[in-house]
């Protein structure tokens, strides 16, 4: 494996494109004042760019990397409340139709020209003419956006949406006259680094810039080693030779000496459950949905599978997010709970399953769980679920398909239960598991209620106050049965300073802060 991954760290030789327009005196002017004066300089990693266009990339760590060029209107944090970055402010109107957003006076893109709302309207209808791109979703609601004079923006959306904010946190690209060329796009931001091509094929520079409206880097320079993977880029890392890098493996410490790195766990909107099938008879249950979760081993789940890297939850609502309010944390397994459950609504067990009599019918609590052979996480999460349904008395069979036949059976819904996983959106409508049409036959007027409720929510607190009728219908009805979160893991130098703040929305979100002490 060693040898393998040597081999290509020495094949990494990349042909990246010319970039911003700089000559070739410029460039070497750049890098000699680089090289020569002892400039700041922190390392990290990324792949052969597919574009350097953000709003079309579809490669991640491409996508991280220009997260330092590009800023947008909102910064998303963990917590996902939206932070303002070049919106100042924003207000909504019409009961959650209309939105208006006040934008940064003081921004200039780094040709020097001034930034204002007609590159925010260019930037979305651009996203809008790209079904392809990764920010598609975000701008599927609106209907109209129109500048206001050049520093305010107004956006009508299609119909409501209470954290409709949450979604701007794509980057805002410059207006351009002519239409966008994927393999020819120049890279021009507001963020706190221009990037630079000086020519030297497998490697990138982040330039500090020196008119940001964020306020002064500390480091001058990222620079940006191109590898072929993220193996390769852990093993550089292990090497010393980059200071910072995603950990896309969780075992990542087969690469890295915990005794020359620290990392930073980043939480993550990728949530992991139980898919329930509506349709069937005895799973349409309700004190059956949630016995199955009682009886469900998180803790051990999220130890064994995710080696720690993931936060139990119940609900499609991870326990950092604003919405969560004051709700206390309930997952720990309970046999005696789930028992109980089943006892109070008639279910008794006899020959190691447990039955229920209603008039002339007799239901029988056993189900197939269904995952995609090649998925070893899953099957692991399929084979450690069995073992807990059994013990509390439910008879169960893991049936292990192609990946074509799981997402076939699914969408046809044939199956019983299936372990499957999603990314939440950060608006928090929740539309692949309780809006129309789902994959799980759920339907609530209840939940339909709650939701909608939320289009009158506009302060903070009325949000909150919103989201708790939601989560006590998640808590009730159990439309899948949630798992956990995973989280993401950044790893990094022990010699940088000031603390390091990656989210998943923004991979190296502060990085203009920090700074690596050459000498400790």
């Amino acid at each position: 494996m060693l040898k393998k991954i040597l081999a290509a760290c020495l094949a990494a030789v990349l042909v990246v494109c010319s970039l911003c327009g700089c000559t070739d005196s410029q460039k070497n002017s750049e890098k000699v004042s680089k090289k020569n004066n002892n400039a700041e300089e922190i390392f990290i990693s990324s792949y052969k760019p597919d574009t350097f266009c953000p709003l079309l990339s579809k490669n991640e760590a491409n996508i991280g990397m220009l997260g330092i060029v590009y800023d947008s209107l909102i910064s998303l944090p963990d917590n996902l409340f939206p932070e303002s970055c070049l919106a100042e402010s924003w207000s909504v109107l019409e009961n959650g139709t209309k939105w208006n957003f006040v934008l940064r006076q003081d921004v200039v893109w780094h040709d020097q020209t001034p930034f204002g709302a007609d590159d925010v309207v260019y930037t979305i209808e651009t996203i809008k003419k790209n079904e392809d791109s990764v920010y598609f979703y975000n701008v599927s609601l609106v209907d109209k956006i129109k500048a206001n004079g050049q520093f305010e923006l107004e956006i009508t959306l299609k119909e409501p949406c209470v954290n409709f904010a949450s979604l701007l946190y794509f980057p805002i690209i410059k207006k351009q006259s002519e239409e966008i060329n994927k393999d020819t796009f120049r890279p021009v931001g507001t963020g706190p680094y221009r990037l630079e091509d000086l020519g030297e094929g497998n490697v990138l520079y982040h330039i500090k810039n020196d008119n940001w409206w964020g306020g002064e880097a500390v480091t001058d320079c990222i620079t940006v080693k191109m590898l072929p993977d993220n193996d390769t880029a852990l093993y550089t890392f292990s090497s010393g030779s980059i200071d910072m890098t995603l950990a896309e493996d969780m075992n990542w410490g087969r690469f890295v000496d915990p005794l020359s790195a620290s990392y930073q766990a980043m939480p993550t909107p990728i949530f992991h459950f139980l898919g329930i099938n509506h349709k069937n008879e005895v799973l349409a249950f309700e004190e059956i949905r949630e016995a199955i979760s009682l009886a469900v081993d998180r803790k051990k789940l999220t130890e064994e599978v995710m080696m720690g890297y993931a936060a139990e939850s119940s609900l499609p609502i991870h326990p950092k997010w604003f919405v969560w309010g004051e709700k206390t944390d309930e997952c720990k397994q309970s046999f005696s709970g789930a028992k109980k459950v089943l006892h109070e609504n008639g279910w008794e067990s006899s020959d190691d399953t447990y039955r229920k009599n209603v008039e002339d019918k007799t239901f029988k609590a056993e189900f197939n769980i269904l995952y995609n052979e090649e998925n070893q996480q899953r099957k692991d999460i399929a084979e450690m679920v069995k073992q807990n349904l059994e013990e509390l008395g439910i008879k169960v069979n893991t049936q292990a398909v192609t990946f074509e036949e799981y997402t076939s059976r699914i969408s046809e819904g044939d199956y019983d239960i299936f372990i499957g996983s999603s990314i939440i959106s950060p608006e928090l409508m929740f539309s692949f598991i309780i809006g129309e049409n789902n994959v799980f036959g759920f339907e609530s007027e209840k939940m339909d209620k709650a939701m909608t409720s939320l289009n009158s929510k506009h302060s903070i607190s009325g949000i909150e106050e919103g989201y708790v009728k939601v989560i006590e219908c998640f808590d009730e009805l159990n439309p899948v049965v949630g798992l956990f979160f995973e989280e993401k893991i950044m790893v990094y130098n022990k010699r940088i300073e000031n603390g390091i703040t990656p989210s998943y929305f923004d991979a190296y979100k502060g990085i203009e802060l920090l700074r690596k002490e050459e000498g400790k």
